[in-house]
């Protein structure tokens, strides 16, 4: 791998394969999800009614 700058350079050793690329893919979809998808995943609140609660503890009511 290259890696360019303006104040310099140089060259790095990194390993490819099918592996690291199948990775790659799942990161891409991942970004995909984070930049644009996850904002239709959720609706508008629903409302619900209020619900009593009617559970008692041993020995005394709520």
């Amino acid at each position: 791998m290259v890696h360019a700058r303006p104040e310099g350079g140089k060259v790095v050793p990194a390993r490819l394969g099918d592996d690291l690329f199948d990775v790659f893919l799942a990161l891409l979809k991942v970004y995909e999800y984070e930049k644009d998808l996850k904002r239709g995943v959720l609706g508008a609140d629903l409302p619900i009614a209020p619900v009593e609660d009617t559970r008692t503890r041993r020995g005394r009511s709520a």
